[in-house]
């Protein structure tokens, strides 16, 4: 779906966007093991949703939370290469229900936000614009495991 028109972003005008520069640190802040928060320009032209990228710290978020690495996570993080995944369950070896609490905290985090009467209305996200959660990475702009 595309953009409405009016409501696009370039990857800076976002990133100097101050309810993403809120988002950003809080997410950080609640979740030490991410480590930065990204957009992509294709994902900003192609869809009314921000799909915030979530760079991880792999041990990190491992030994948050107690759970043994998925084991081409693993490889690739030893190997210093490039892995995604859309899903937490990718990166520990864990179900996909035992991962989701710790996404639906991400979301309930970025929502209280954007919900938040303390954040002025100037300074919000253009209209119709809301955050969702794209992926969880690591080693970006590295060979791809």
């Amino acid at each position: 779906m595309a953009v409405d028109p009016g409501k696009e972003y370039t990857v800076d005008e976002l990133y100097d966007n101050y309810e993403f520069k809120v988002v950003k640190r809080a997410i950080m802040r609640e979740f030490p093991w991410i480590t930065n928060v990204t957009v992509t320009q294709q994902n900003l032209d192609a869809y009314n949703s921000i799909f915030l990228d979530l760079e991880v710290n792999l041990p990190h978020l491992l030994e948050t939370y107690g759970w043994g690495p998925y084991r081409a996570a693993k490889r690739a993080w030893e190997e210093n290469k490039y892995f995604h995944s859309m899903h937490l369950s990718l990166l520990g070896d864990v179900s996909f229900e035992d991962a989701k609490p710790v996404a639906n905290d991400i979301e309930k985090l970025y929502k209280s936000i954007s919900h938040s009467p303390a954040l002025p209305t100037d300074l919000r996200l253009k209209t119709g614009r809301r955050f969702s959660i794209g992926d969880f990475y690591f080693n970006l702009g590295r060979p791809e495991w």
